[in-house]
């Protein structure tokens, strides 16, 4: 029996004003929880929060890691802050179309953000 057991690595840095999260490795209903917990304990209190997941290392991402990207992005903008995608494979932006959550900003590096 071959078992595969899904890796997610996340790192913080700071880039700017901008409180920066690199995620990498496979975003799925196992590892989710895990970006989940390192948004909670993002800078929220930073009047505004700004947020960025810079994503160009991620391999796979489900249903459970656009809910987190979802669930991030409505917090920040509920705090008058944001949370942007950075270099997001491009079928992440393609499921956000599909699940009518295009409207959270995609960048294409985090020289991009705007400071």
């Amino acid at each position: 029996m071959i078992v595969v057991t899904a890796v997610l690595n996340v790192a913080a840095q700071r880039h700017g004003s901008w409180r920066v999260l690199v995620v990498s490795g496979d975003l799925d209903v196992a590892t989710a929880p895990r970006l989940v917990d390192y948004l909670a304990g993002a800078s929220w209190t930073d009047p505004p929060p700004r947020i960025a997941l810079e994503l160009s290392g991620l391999r796979f991402c489900g249903a459970a890691g656009l809910r987190a990207f979802v669930d991030g992005w409505e917090r920040a903008a509920s705090l008058g802050g944001d949370l942007v995608l950075v270099a997001p494979p491009r079928r992440v932006v393609e499921f956000l179309g599909i699940f009518r959550a295009d409207h959270i900003t995609i960048a294409d590096a985090v020289t991009d953000l705007p400071q």
